[in-house]
C-alpha cells in the first residue's frame, strides 16, 4: 500500500519519535487518524484522538489503515508489530530486525521506515506484514543477514558472545598501565564485562556515575579520560543517529568475532556497537565470522 494522503494513518506510541513525524506530515497536507498508547489517559490533552491498544483493535476498517510504529526499542517494535498483525492489521510500518518473512520484505520496510524519518513522503511503498519464518534464511530464530565467500554475517545471540581475550591483552589504549584494570574480565560473557556496561549506562543516561574503569583502563590522566568521554558521547550520538534513521548501518557494521573451542564466540572488534545494542535491548548481536567459525557454532549450538 501507498502511503498517500488519503490513507488512513495510525501512530503507535507517544515520544520525540511521533511528535516529530505527526509535525512533519501534517505540515504537507497527511492527516493523522489517531495515535496508540496504552498511557492514553495521560495525553487526551492532544488534538489527535489516542487510543489504547484494545481500543483501536475495536475499530471499522483498521485493517487497510497503516499503522507507523514510533517506539525507540526495536524489540518492543517486534512486539507490537506481531500483536498488530494478529489482530487483523496488515500494514505496519517499523524497523524489523528478528521477526520473519524474507530478506527482500524486511530491506523493504527499513528502506521505507528510514525514507519517512527523512521527510521524503512521495514514493514510500508499506509492504505487507510478514511474520513467518523462511528457514532457508533462518536458523532456530538466528538471521543470515548476508553470506560472503569466506564469511557470514548473521544475528547472534548474546549468550553465545563473549569479551576476548586478545581484545584486552592486545589492548588499543595509550595507557597501558591501566588496561590491567581490565585483565580480569577476559573471555567475559557481556553481561559481566562491566567496564562496557558502565560506560552505555552512563552515555544513555541511565545512570549518572562516570564509568571510571573504563576511563582509567583507556587514559591515564584525567584530562585524556575527559576527552575520551566526550569522544564516547560523540560514538553514541552517531549510533543513536543511525539507530533511529538507518539501522542498517549496524547490520553494514557487525562486531568481527573468533569461535572459541569452549562453545562461544570471542568479539574481537566491535564492543562498543555491541553493547549500544545491547543498551537498546537487544539480545541477538550483527556479527560477522568466518565460514568455518560459522560451521562450529551450527555443529554444536544449532545442531544441524
Amino acid at each position: 500500500m501507498r502511503l498517500t494522503k488519503k490513507a488512513t494513518i495510525f501512530l503507535y506510541g507517544i515520544n520525540v519519535n511521533s511528535e516529530v513525524l505527526t509535525e512533519r506530515l501534517t505540515s504537507v497536507g497527511f492527516r493523522i487518524r489517531g495515535m496508540i498508547d496504552n498511557n492514553a489517559h495521560l495525553f487526551q490533552q492532544k488534538a489527535i484522538k489516542i487510543y489504547t491498544f484494545n481500543e483501536f483493535m475495536q475499530l471499522d476498517g483498521k485493517e487497510l489503515s497503516i499503522v507507523i510504529i514510533c517506539l525507540r526499542n526495536a524489540i518492543e517494535q517486534e512486539k507490537v508489530a506481531k500483536n498488530l498483525y494478529n489482530g487483523g492489521v496488515k500494514y505496519i510500518l517499523y524497523l524489523p530486525m528478528q521477526a520473519g518473512g524474507s530478506i527482500e520484505n524486511r530491506h523493504k520496510m527499513r528502506i521505507a521506515y528510514q525514507m519517512l524519518f527523512r521527510g521524503r513522503f512521495e514514493n514510500i511503498e508499506v509492504p505487507v506484514y510478514q511474520f513467518e519464518n523462511n528457514q532457508s534464511e533462518y536458523c532456530d530464530g538466528n538471521i543470515i543477514i548476508n553470506e560472503y565467500r569466506d564469511c557470514m554475517v548473521f544475528y547472534c545471540s548474546t549468550e553465545y558472545l563473549h569479551v576476548a581475550t586478545t581484545e584486552i591483552m592486545d589492548e588499543q589504549t595509550d595507557n597501558r598501565k591501566g588496561a590491567i584494570l581490565l585483565y580480569e574480565f577476559a573471555d567475559a560473557k557481556l553481561e559481566d564485562f562491566t567496564p562496557y556496561l558502565e560506560l552505555f549506562d552512563y552515555l544513555s543516561g541511565k545512570s549518572l556515575q562516570k564509568p571510571y574503569i573504563y576511563l582509567q583502563a583507556r587514559r591515564e590522566t584525567m584530562e585524556e579520560q575527559q576527552k575520551l568521554l566526550l569522544d564516547r558521547k560523540q560514538l553514541y550520538d552517531i549510533y543513536e543517529k543511525a539507530f533511529i534513521y538507518e539501522q542498517q548501518f549496524f547490520n553494514d557494521s557487525p562486531a568481527n568475532c573468533r569461535w572459541n573451542e569452549n562453545g562461544y564466540f570471542n568479539i574481537v572488534d566491535g564492543l562498543h556497537r555491541t553493547y549500544y545494542l545491547i543498551s537498546k535491548g537487544y539480545k541477538s548481536i550483527p556479527i560477522i565470522v568466518s565460514k568455518k567459525d560459522y560451521k562450529c557454532y551450527c555443529d554444536l549450538v544449532l545442531r544441524f
